[in-house]
């Protein structure tokens, strides 16, 4: 599977003039799915191999992050207050840095290298659970904290856990078991979440670009207050139902 993830990581490269946006987007997927897939298999390989992934993973998600956070905050504006608000962030586009795509197909051809020359112990069904346990029970403790008192930190970190228990329980769908419902909610929190943490990357770059408030903060909060009371209600259910 970590395999699988990688060859359709060098896809999405291959991508990149075609759509770019899209292209980011889903390498940057792939590579969070990589890293919560990297947990369950935390003492299934040599230490140094795993970091050494996980460091790769890293590195790609943030080569292409301020262009999808550009992107996506370009859309959000144009769905809020329409082609003007879009526009008025136009100049804060940033530029690719030079030669980003082959810094990013170096980090896919060493992940590839790295994973065919290390052995990759099997795991018994029951450790897999017990990694799986863990980050449930760190993904309710990041939502118990987010309910206790809501911030973006808070909630943004709630998301982060949230992501990996959906992953486990695709791989667990896999393996030809996982919940249905509790696969959907998990995908739906991070949704939510997800277009909250793009909304108040919005609002700071609105801020930055002087646009009048009168335009855009009563609908961003009205959005954000929904998205947050929703992804909160479902958090009972996922982790405390």
């Amino acid at each position: 599977m970590l395999a699988g993830l990688i060859a359709q990581a060098r896809r999405d490269l291959g991508r990149m003039k075609q759509d770019p946006d899209a292209a980011i987007h889903v390498l940057r997927r792939r590579m969070k799915k990589l890293d919560s897939l990297l947990r369950l298999a935390r003492d299934a390989m040599p230490k140094h191999a795993r970091r050494e992934l996980e460091r790769e993973t890293g590195s790609l998600k943030g080569l292409f992050a301020a262009q999808r956070d550009f992107a996506v905050s370009v859309k959000l504006a144009r769905r809020i207050g329409g082609e003007p608000l879009a526009r008025a962030i136009e100049r804060e586009r940033p530029l690719p840095p030079a030669g980003i795509t082959a810094q990013a197909r170096k980090s896919v051809n060493a992940m590839a290298r790295l994973l065919r020359g290390v052995p990759v112990a099997s795991r018994s069904r029951k450790r897999v659970l017990a990694r799986q346990q863990r980050a449930e029970q760190r993904a309710m403790q990041a939502w118990r904290e987010a309910l206790r008192k809501p911030s973006a930190v808070r909630l943004h970190a709630w998301r982060r856990r949230a992501k990996i228990v959906h992953h486990h329980l695709l791989f667990q769908r896999a393996l030809g078991g996982g919940q249905r419902r509790r696969i959907q909610l998990a995908d739906h929190i991070g949704h939510w979440l997800g277009e909250l943490h793009d909304l108040h990357v919005l609002e700071q770059t609105l801020a930055r670009c002087a646009v009048d408030p009168h335009l855009w903060r009563e609908a961003v909060s009205q959005r954000e207050r929904r998205l947050e009371a929703r992804a909160l209600r479902a958090g009972r259910s996922l982790h405390a139902g």
